[in-house]
């Protein structure tokens, strides 16, 4: 028996080695990005379909830890489900190209529930290729089950981006995955400021649950069941400490990221959290130097603790000055995730330790952080609001804007007819644990046009739209559904002053526009008779990007 372990292991070892190799030649995009060198054409296949963490690819994992590195075992964090991916890989397949190369991805939906889906490239502005942006019946319709639709879009603007499904609840069962644009050294602002900048510390991390979203939405939304997931993946890997048989092992492995003394990493982070799921990352021991935020350049910002929200991006310098060791890299999930934790290994390659870490994070009043969650701004704490970028601003972002709009966020207690009956079980005629609150813009709930607005926007049921910018009263006791649409000029400067009006939940709603950069320009947290109030206001111009200077004086529409 001992002998057929060993043979196994040594099998398993040959394979790992294989992949590796392969691995270590990869994609022809991914290399060294020059000045007025031609665009390359970068193709890719990707294949979606229901599939299955701890499947029988994994063969004897996590008992024989080089069995959950087989190709098309998804470990995960040891738990067994259901999911949707990609290339049966969890995150997905990494996109890494240069500035301006012609992005062509091939998407098969082999989904066998016969779902459709899409995939939205998340950071690029598709100009002049709306129709590639992948969000259902707003860009395109689904790609049916069982057939193909290709993508095809320019690599623009450069920076770290990501691609997810748009469609029902793919991404939180597992379609995402990084999608890197670089550029040459000498339109890099930071390029003097690392050595390295390697897809192996590229890190995506998110919240994971162990039933399919489905599951959990429908208990969530039409019982008491929890809709808060039960752990936090780094690179699609993570321990489940409670499901190990083991608990002084890494069960499933956990990610690693090899330094060698002396030289900078520039680590490119993302978020892929499901539900209001901020994520806080501290490397023991180490500082972060942050360059990027949401695939734009920043005036460089060194912190020990860094918050990020779904679908935030962050790129940070690390410098491996410390003694020669493996560290605790670590993800604390907030709010809804804050009984959830997660940790890589940082760890020197000149290390003779290939133990678990023991490091211990920095105290607590020698942190500096960046992004917090409803902490008061301190020299110790940071708003986003504390970058600069390095763009060079746009003059027009000085003037004043020619059209201001006000986005009013919260959970309303309101008759959804989809989840309380008015009759039969109204929301205020049950518990208030089986209340289900609707969240809400500005009083309405979105309602998914019947054919894609961009290209069929004749066939689209007039009277299923509304517009809450023109002043019409919507009461926030009446439940209201619509495509909600706000009609802006073209060539205007657009102002958004968004505001999480704070009277069921003290939650936060990252913000995601589409084709264009925010430009930050106020951040506020406001006590108002109703409770707590969050005011962000953003500025953009429908042509160019920029910031505005112009200092805010804060609006409010009471």
């Amino acid at each position: 028996m001992a002998d057929k372990k060993k043979y196994r292991a040594v099998i398993s070892g040959l394979l790992v080695v294989t992949l590796l190799f392969l691995l270590a030649n990869g994609h022809p995009c991914d290399r060294q990005c020059e000045t007025n060198r031609q665009p390359m054409t970068c193709e890719y296949d990707f294949v979606i379909e229901w599939y299955a963490t701890m499947s029988k690819a994994c063969f004897d994992c996590p008992n024989v830890t080089l069995d959950c590195q087989r190709e098309h075992c998804i470990a995960a964090d040891g738990f067994p489900r259901a999911g949707t991916f990609v290339n049966r890989k969890l995150p997905g397949p990494s996109i890494v190209v240069c500035h301006n190369d012609k992005i062509i991805v091939r998407v098969s939906n082999k989904l066998d529930n016969s779902e459709g889906t899409t995939i939205h490239w998340h950071g690029i502005h598709q100009r002049d290729s709306q129709w590639m942006d992948g969000v259902p019946m707003i860009t395109q319709c689904p790609i049916p089950s069982h057939t193909s639709f290709t993508y095809r879009f320019t690599a623009n603007p450069s920076g770290t981006h990501w691609w997810h499904s748009h469609s029902g609840f793919h991404r939180s069962d597992g379609v995402a995955g990084p999608l890197v644009v670089r550029t040459s050294q000498e339109d890099n602002p930071h390029s003097a400021l690392y050595d390295v900048d390697s897809d192996n510390f590229t890190v995506m991390i998110g919240d994971w649950l162990h039933q399919t979203t489905i599951e959990k939405f429908v208990q969530h939304h039409h019982s008491n069941g929890s809709n808060k997931g039960e752990n936090i993946l780094i690179n699609g890997r993570g321990d489940f400490s409670l499901y190990a048989s083991n608990l002084t092992d890494y069960s499933t492995l956990l990610t690693r990221f090899n330094v060698e003394s002396g030289l900078r990493y520039r680590f490119r982070i993302i978020s892929n959290a499901a539900v209001f799921c901020p994520f806080q990352l501290t490397i023991d021991q180490h500082s972060m130097l942050v360059i990027s935020t949401d695939g734009n350049d920043v005036e460089p910002f060194n912190v020990t603790s860094l918050v990020i929200h779904g679908g935030e991006r962050f790129d940070f310098v690390l410098t491996a000055n410390q003694n020669p060791l493996s560290y605790w890299f670590r993800v604390q999930g907030l709010a809804d995730c804050k009984l959830s934790s997660q940790k890589a290994i940082l760890r020197y390659v000149s290390s003779l330790d290939e133990l678990k870490p023991t490091s211990f994070p920095l105290p607590f009043n020698d942190t500096v952080e960046l992004n917090s969650l409803n902490k008061a701004k301190s020299e110790n704490v940071h708003y986003v609001t504390a970058l600069r970028s390095v763009v060079k601003l746009d003059e027009k972002m000085r003037d004043s804007p020619d059209e201001v709009h006000f986005i009013g966020l919260d959970f309303k207690k309101v008759d959804n007819p989809r989840f309380h009956h008015p009759n039969y079980y109204p929301i205020k005629g049950i518990s208030r644990g089986n209340h289900l609150y609707s969240p809400q813009l500005n009083n309405i709930t979105f309602l998914s046009p019947p054919s894609p607005v961009l290209t069929q926007f004749a066939d689209a049921n007039s009277s299923l739209m509304c517009d809450s910018s023109t002043g019409e009263n919507v009461p926030d006791t009446e439940f209201r559904e619509c495509s909600h649409v706000i009609n802006m000029k073209k060539d205007r400067l657009v102002e958004l002053v968004i505001f999480d009006e704070g009277v069921i939940f003290d939650a936060g709603h990252p913000m995601h526009l589409h084709g264009y950069n925010f430009a930050v320009i106020a951040m506020e947290r406001h006590t108002t008779s109703y409770g707590i109030c969050h005011l962000f206001t953003v500025c953009l111009g429908l042509t160019r990007y920029g910031h505005r200077l112009k200092s805010l004086q804060t609006r409010t529409k009471y």
